[in-house]
């Protein structure tokens, strides 16, 4: 990226299946997944999703 912030990540997950089991094995907020080990590394969910979600 030409004009990235340094320390900023842009993360973009995007999941398309036919199949409801693969579909139903991803969270609806995945940042709840990864609350504790963010809370751990002084982050909190809030600062992650302050970009949103695409």
């Amino acid at each position: 990226m030409a004009n990235a912030i340094p320390g900023k990540v842009d993360l973009v997950l995007e999941v398309r299946s036919d199949s409801d089991t693969v579909l139903d094995s991803f969270p609806e907020d995945p940042l709840s997944t990864i609350e504790s080990a963010a809370s751990e590394l002084g982050y909190s969910t809030m600062q992650l999703s302050s970009a949103g979600w695409a």
